[in-house]
Protein backbone atom coordinates (compact mmCIF):
# COMPACT_ATOMS: atom_id res chain seq x y z
CA UNK A 1 0.00 0.00 0.00
CA UNK A 2 1.30 3.64 -0.97
CA UNK A 3 2.90 5.17 2.36
CA UNK A 4 0.73 8.18 2.80
CA UNK A 5 1.78 9.41 6.09
CA UNK A 6 4.34 9.63 8.83
CA UNK A 7 3.01 8.71 12.57
CA UNK A 8 5.11 9.37 15.05
CA UNK A 9 4.22 7.50 18.00
CA UNK A 10 5.55 8.79 21.24
CA UNK A 11 5.20 6.84 24.15
CA UNK A 12 6.30 4.68 27.02
CA UNK A 13 7.00 1.44 27.70
CA UNK A 14 3.55 -0.01 26.19
CA UNK A 15 4.53 1.73 22.40
CA UNK A 16 8.19 0.60 22.66
CA UNK A 17 6.89 -2.46 22.85
CA UNK A 18 8.66 -4.15 26.21
CA UNK A 19 8.12 -7.67 27.13
CA UNK A 20 8.67 -8.01 30.88
CA UNK A 21 7.72 -11.33 30.50
CA UNK A 22 11.14 -12.41 28.17
CA UNK A 23 14.04 -14.04 29.21
CA UNK A 24 16.29 -10.54 29.46
CA UNK A 25 12.94 -7.96 30.07
CA UNK A 26 13.31 -7.31 26.08
CA UNK A 27 10.73 -6.26 23.20
CA UNK A 28 8.01 -8.31 21.53
CA UNK A 29 9.08 -8.66 17.55
CA UNK A 30 7.72 -5.67 15.13
CA UNK A 31 5.30 -8.00 14.16
CA UNK A 32 3.65 -8.07 17.61
CA UNK A 33 3.77 -4.63 18.71
CA UNK A 34 1.14 -2.60 18.04
CA UNK A 35 2.91 0.22 15.96
CA UNK A 36 4.21 -2.48 13.70
CA UNK A 37 0.78 -3.54 13.13
CA UNK A 38 -0.77 -0.11 12.83
CA UNK A 39 2.12 0.63 10.46
CA UNK A 40 1.56 -2.54 8.39
CA UNK A 41 -2.17 -2.36 8.21
CA UNK A 42 -2.34 1.59 7.89
CA UNK A 43 -0.22 2.14 5.04
CA UNK A 44 1.25 5.25 6.94
CA UNK A 45 5.13 5.18 8.36
CA UNK A 46 5.26 4.35 11.79
CA UNK A 47 8.42 5.63 13.48
CA UNK A 48 8.50 4.38 17.23
CA UNK A 49 9.62 6.98 19.70
CA UNK A 50 8.65 4.15 23.07
CA UNK A 51 10.85 4.54 25.87
CA UNK A 52 10.15 2.48 28.94
CA UNK A 53 10.04 4.89 32.07
CA UNK A 54 8.89 7.80 29.87
CA UNK A 55 6.90 10.52 31.85
CA UNK A 56 5.08 13.01 30.50
CA UNK A 57 8.56 15.97 29.81
CA UNK A 58 7.98 18.74 31.65
CA UNK A 59 12.12 20.21 31.28
CA UNK A 60 13.28 21.92 28.54
CA UNK A 61 15.88 19.94 27.07
CA UNK A 62 13.34 17.06 26.98
CA UNK A 63 10.63 19.57 25.31
CA UNK A 64 13.15 20.92 22.74
CA UNK A 65 14.18 17.19 21.87
CA UNK A 66 10.42 16.08 21.06
CA UNK A 67 9.83 19.67 18.93
CA UNK A 68 13.04 18.79 16.81
CA UNK A 69 11.68 15.44 16.17
CA UNK A 70 7.98 16.92 15.15
CA UNK A 71 9.83 19.08 13.31
CA UNK A 72 12.09 16.71 11.23
CA UNK A 73 9.27 14.70 9.78
CA UNK A 74 7.05 18.23 9.52
CA UNK A 75 9.85 19.20 6.75
CA UNK A 76 8.12 16.24 4.28
CA UNK A 77 5.75 16.69 2.00
CA UNK A 78 3.35 14.47 3.36
CA UNK A 79 1.10 15.04 6.10
CA UNK A 80 2.20 14.12 9.78
CA UNK A 81 0.54 12.76 13.12
CA UNK A 82 1.81 13.37 16.03
CA UNK A 83 0.44 10.49 18.44
CA UNK A 84 0.93 10.56 22.27
CA UNK A 85 0.36 7.78 24.41
CA UNK A 86 1.84 9.23 27.54
CA UNK A 87 0.84 9.41 32.26
CA UNK A 88 1.10 5.70 33.56
CA UNK A 89 4.63 6.24 34.78
CA UNK A 90 3.26 9.68 36.13
CA UNK A 91 0.89 7.80 38.40
CA UNK A 92 3.06 5.00 38.92
CA UNK A 93 6.56 6.98 40.09
CA UNK A 94 5.04 9.91 41.95
CA UNK A 95 3.14 9.12 44.97
CA UNK A 96 1.33 12.52 45.47
CA UNK A 97 0.65 12.00 41.27
CA UNK A 98 -3.22 12.27 40.16
CA UNK A 99 -5.27 12.51 37.19
CA UNK A 100 -5.86 15.82 37.58
CA UNK A 101 -1.88 16.56 38.07
CA UNK A 102 -1.32 14.39 34.94
CA UNK A 103 -3.59 16.36 32.62
CA UNK A 104 -1.88 19.60 33.96
CA UNK A 105 1.38 18.20 32.70
CA UNK A 106 0.42 16.63 29.64
CA UNK A 107 -1.29 20.43 28.92
CA UNK A 108 1.85 21.72 29.31
CA UNK A 109 3.19 19.37 27.18
CA UNK A 110 1.11 19.62 24.14
CA UNK A 111 0.82 23.74 24.12
CA UNK A 112 4.99 23.92 24.13
CA UNK A 113 4.93 21.41 20.92
CA UNK A 114 2.17 22.94 19.39
CA UNK A 115 2.95 26.67 19.40
CA UNK A 116 6.77 26.00 18.51
CA UNK A 117 8.03 27.76 15.49
CA UNK A 118 9.30 25.35 14.25
CA UNK A 119 6.51 23.05 14.23
CA UNK A 120 4.69 23.61 11.26
CA UNK A 121 0.73 23.60 12.30
CA UNK A 122 -0.39 23.36 8.85
CA UNK A 123 1.28 19.81 8.06
CA UNK A 124 1.19 18.67 11.76
CA UNK A 125 -1.72 17.11 13.82
CA UNK A 126 -1.57 15.99 17.14
CA UNK A 127 -3.68 12.95 18.77
CA UNK A 128 -3.55 12.24 22.38
CA UNK A 129 -4.41 8.85 23.59
CA UNK A 130 -5.08 8.19 27.40
CA UNK A 131 -2.96 4.82 27.69
CA UNK A 132 -4.82 1.68 29.01
CA UNK A 133 -5.67 1.60 32.87
CA UNK A 134 -3.52 -0.38 35.28
CA UNK A 135 -4.89 -3.83 36.67
CA UNK A 136 -3.89 -5.48 40.17
CA UNK A 137 -0.06 -7.09 39.51
CA UNK A 138 3.13 -7.05 40.74
CA UNK A 139 3.79 -3.21 39.65
CA UNK A 140 0.80 -1.88 41.25
CA UNK A 141 1.54 -0.97 44.85
CA UNK A 142 -2.38 0.21 46.06
CA UNK A 143 -5.41 0.85 44.38
CA UNK A 144 -5.24 4.84 44.27
CA UNK A 145 -3.13 4.04 40.82
CA UNK A 146 -5.80 2.05 39.25
CA UNK A 147 -8.05 4.64 40.45
CA UNK A 148 -6.33 7.38 38.94
CA UNK A 149 -5.56 5.56 36.02
CA UNK A 150 -9.42 4.89 35.50
CA UNK A 151 -9.85 8.32 36.36
CA UNK A 152 -7.03 9.85 33.71
CA UNK A 153 -9.16 9.54 30.23
CA UNK A 154 -11.91 11.81 31.19
CA UNK A 155 -9.48 14.52 32.24
CA UNK A 156 -7.49 14.20 29.25
CA UNK A 157 -10.63 14.18 27.21
CA UNK A 158 -11.01 17.68 28.91
CA UNK A 159 -7.95 18.89 27.76
CA UNK A 160 -7.81 17.40 23.84
CA UNK A 161 -11.35 19.56 23.99
CA UNK A 162 -9.34 22.78 24.88
CA UNK A 163 -6.47 22.32 22.78
CA UNK A 164 -8.96 21.21 19.61
CA UNK A 165 -6.79 17.99 18.95
CA UNK A 166 -7.82 14.39 18.36
CA UNK A 167 -8.40 12.39 21.37
CA UNK A 168 -9.01 8.43 21.96
CA UNK A 169 -9.54 6.50 25.16
CA UNK A 170 -7.35 3.15 25.05
CA UNK A 171 -8.86 2.59 29.10
CA UNK A 172 -12.21 1.79 27.53
CA UNK A 173 -10.56 -1.23 25.64
CA UNK A 174 -10.18 -3.61 28.46
CA UNK A 175 -7.17 -4.45 26.89
CA UNK A 176 -5.33 -7.73 28.20
CA UNK A 177 -1.86 -6.87 30.85
CA UNK A 178 0.66 -9.13 31.66
CA UNK A 179 1.34 -10.43 35.28
CA UNK A 180 2.48 -6.90 36.04
CA UNK A 181 -0.64 -5.08 35.63
CA UNK A 182 1.04 -2.59 33.66
CA UNK A 183 2.09 -3.94 30.33
CA UNK A 184 0.27 -4.86 27.28
CA UNK A 185 0.16 -9.05 26.49
CA UNK A 186 0.92 -9.66 22.76
CA UNK A 187 -3.12 -10.08 22.66
CA UNK A 188 -3.23 -6.74 24.03
CA UNK A 189 -0.68 -5.15 21.36
CA UNK A 190 -3.03 -6.66 18.56
CA UNK A 191 -6.26 -5.31 20.30
CA UNK A 192 -5.15 -2.45 20.83
CA UNK A 193 -3.94 -2.22 17.21
CA UNK A 194 -6.88 -2.96 15.96
CA UNK A 195 -8.87 -0.15 18.13
CA UNK A 196 -6.18 2.22 16.48
CA UNK A 197 -6.83 1.22 12.87
CA UNK A 198 -10.53 1.92 13.34
CA UNK A 199 -10.52 5.04 15.39
CA UNK A 200 -8.13 5.83 12.41
CA UNK A 201 -10.45 5.70 9.37
CA UNK A 202 -13.40 6.43 12.10
CA UNK A 203 -11.96 9.93 12.21
CA UNK A 204 -11.35 10.12 7.66
CA UNK A 205 -12.61 13.49 7.19
CA UNK A 206 -13.39 15.22 10.70
CA UNK A 207 -10.84 15.71 12.82
CA UNK A 208 -7.60 15.09 10.61
CA UNK A 209 -9.13 17.07 7.53
CA UNK A 210 -6.14 19.14 7.76
CA UNK A 211 -3.45 16.84 7.04
CA UNK A 212 -4.40 15.17 4.02
CA UNK A 213 -6.15 12.16 3.19
CA UNK A 214 -6.38 8.68 5.30
CA UNK A 215 -5.68 5.54 3.41
CA UNK A 216 -8.74 3.72 2.37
Amino acid sequence: MEKTGILICYGDSNTYGYDPQSFMGTRYPKEVRWTGIVGRESGWKVKNYGLNGRTIPQNESQIQAVIDIVHKYGQEEIPVLFLVMLGTNDLLTDALADAGKTAEKMGYFLERIMQAESVRREKVSVWLIAPPILKPGSWIENDRQITESERLGERLALLAKRLKITFTDAGKWELPAVYDGVHLSEEGHRRFAEEIIKDFLKKKGKEYENIGHLPE
